[in-house]
């Protein structure tokens, strides 16, 4: 069992059209509206994967209560935690290349958190991974995001992180076990240090591991022991939700206790299978399979 844990969910609307065209009225090919946020896209593409999991959610109104039943029809175990602020929603415009329009994450009052925090740490339980994905609302300590990581942590669990910002330190200094930032959030926090640099970086504060995200160029992976460099197929379509298919592959692939090569491969195919698919977190088991023989792993 994989929980998953995620601070700012959202409804997301995807909208098609032939070509976005600013400053004009334009007519919408089609419309999806389905749960969304990094989260619950790693929840929904290791169900599709197989792997048990569970994902552990704020939720607030009518938006709230749409991600909870379609999250139902997709087969997708949820724990809501009711929290006052109605859920966000995020839009995605899909034509040539995807614009995505993001709502800053709902917030919680001191007491909501405190109470979701302890859900948290109840509902991790049972696993032996935990995932936290997503960014974090605004007025959430560093402090506390620490103290929880390091809480699940003490409970001998493996604990993954995909954030940005100060809390990606805060996940590092915290001891996580793999953290997955990609180019621009590395700069974001290391604007004076080199890619290499700011991996080492991360090490040195605490973290167990880090891939270095590049997108369609791939990525660098790097623990205390060794680095690798991966390189994957260029693929057109909806990059939305490609890295949350990365963190859920390499979660699937740390449950089988597969090898650090073969997880890195697991990740990218799933991250690709993504890319190809219309909407986040949707993936395809035959794209995963055709894309790993296409994934190549370099040691550095």
């Amino acid at each position: 069992m994989i929980t998953v844990v995620g601070f700012s969910p959202a409804v997301d609307v995807t909208y098609n059209l032939e070509e976005l065209v600013p400053g004009t009225s334009q007519r919408v090919s089609t419309k999806t509206s389905k749960a969304g946020g990094k989260a619950v896209n790693v929840a929904s593409v290791l169900t599709t994967l197989g792997v048990a999991n569970n994902v552990v959610l704020p939720l607030g109104g009518s938006s709230g209560q749409f991600i909870v039943e379609d999250l139902a029809r997709r087969g997708i175990s949820v724990t809501k935690f009711p929290i006052a602020s109605p859920t966000r929603t995020c839009i995605a415009i899909v034509a040539k290349e995807a614009t995505v329009l993001n709502e800053p994450a709902s917030t919680l009052t001191e007491s909501e958190y405190s109470e979701f925090e302890e859900l948290v740490k109840k509902e991790v339980l049972g696993s032996k991974i935990v995932i936290f994905s997503g960014s974090i609302p605004a007025n959430y300590s560093q402090d506390r995001f620490g103290k929880i990581i390091e809480a699940i942590k003490n409970s001998s669990k493996s604990v993954l992180v995909d954030c940005s910002g100060d809390w990606l330190i805060t996940a590092a200094s915290s001891g996580a076990d793999f953290l997955k930032p990609n180019e621009s959030e590395l700069a974001e926090v290391f604007p004076n240090l080199s890619h290499s640099q700011a991996l080492d970086k991360l090490l040195e504060l605490g973290a167990r591991s880090v891939y270095f995200s590049l997108g369609e160029e791939g990525g660098h992976y790097k623990n205390d022991k060794e680095g690798f460099l991966v390189q994957v197929p260029r693929l057109s379509g909806n990059a939305t939700g490609a890295g949350d298919a990365f963190v859920a592959g390499f979660a699937s692939a740390l449950e089988q206790h597969l090898t650090l090569e073969e997880k890195l491969v697991l990740a990218s195919a799933c991250a690709g299978a993504a890319v190809i698919n219309d909407t986040a977190g949707d993936i395809n088991l035959d794209d995963v399979k055709s894309l790993k023989s296409q994934v190549k792993v370099v040691s550095k």
